[in-house]
């Protein structure tokens, strides 16, 4: 089970702790940075360690193209939040499940 949040970032506020921000808007949506988009997502994490792993994960989803199934809107495409929360989290578990069964094998 996924140990993060996932909200809408509001411009001009201060998030403490360890995040990582997926554009929202276009089609670079789902791309994440550590510094804010003006449209995006915020993934807010407890500790470094697993917001560097989640930040890898996305970027993996995002080079993949994985999100552009999701796009809607055709002037402007852009992520719901909804499809965003439930395939984002969706596709954590089953990656960190792959990586535990890894380190086992290995």
């Amino acid at each position: 089970m996924p140990n993060f949040i996932i909200k809408t970032h509001q411009k001009d506020t201060a998030y403490k702790g360890n995040q990582i921000f997926i554009l929202n808007k276009g089609m670079n949506s789902g791309k994440p940075q550590k510094e804010p988009f003006t449209n995006s997502f915020v993934i807010i994490c407890p500790d470094e360690k697993y917001a560097e792993t989640v930040y890898w994960l996305a970027y993996s989803l995002w080079k993949s193209n994985f999100w552009h199934q999701f796009l809607i809107g055709s002037v402007i495409p852009f992520l719901r939040i909804n499809d965003f929360k439930k395939d984002f989290e969706f596709k954590v578990n089953e990656m960190m499940q792959e990586h535990e069964l890894h380190q086992k094998q290995v």
